[in-house]
């Protein structure tokens, strides 16, 4: 009980915390944020949230379920006990665990590609942060979930631009006007 307890009380504090970022609609090719859409959190808090309590309410009123049948229908507490010593815990953890990290997706921080002039600004997971410029860019590769941004010098790929974020219409206007070839 206490672990469901805990459960709910993270998912919606994190529910909580998707819902307090507020976003800034820009046109302007030279200072603008690309950032996770909002729609992820609310994937987030059916996988983290919702799905667990339908599977409670399941496990608690159907009569039929595997362990379950000797206990009777009309003593939730009693199935909740066996729940919570079973593997159905790991059901609850691995929905948190997909969940959460959805739902944070869109926050300030965890994931953004800032254009700021001719500076980009590359945040990942609050602490990675990583500075390039239009001119060091040689190259973008389409693929088929954003753009792949190589500079100069590097075999390997500098960063990458999500197609899901708000603004990447903006960034890849942003490439075209520089004459950075996108292939």
């Amino acid at each position: 009980m206490k672990f469901f307890c805990i459960y709910v009380c993270i998912a919606a504090l994190a529910a909580l915390w998707s819902h307090q970022t507020r976003r800034e609609h820009t046109k302007s090719l030279h200072k603008f944020t690309c950032r996770t859409v909002k729609d992820i959190a609310y994937l987030g808090m059916i996988a983290a949230i919702r799905f667990p309590l339908f599977l409670l309410a399941v496990l608690l009123f159907y009569p039929n379920v595997e362990h379950l049948e000797h206990i009777s229908i009309f003593d939730p507490l009693a199935r909740l006990e066996v729940i919570g010593t079973g593997s159905w815990r790991y059901l609850f953890l691995l929905c948190l665990l997909a969940g959460v990290p959805l739902m944070l997706a869109p926050t300030k921080g965890v994931w953004d590609v800032t254009v700021s002039g001719d500076d980009i600004t590359i945040r990942k997971c609050f602490l990675l942060k990583k500075h390039w410029t239009f001119p060091e860019l040689e190259w973008a590769k389409r693929t088929r979930g954003g753009l792949k941004c190589y500079a100069r010098g590097r075999k390997r790929m500098a960063f990458f631009v999500d197609a899901m974020t708000d603004h990447f219409s903006n960034f890849e206007a942003r490439l075209q006007e520089e004459h950075i070839p996108i292939r």
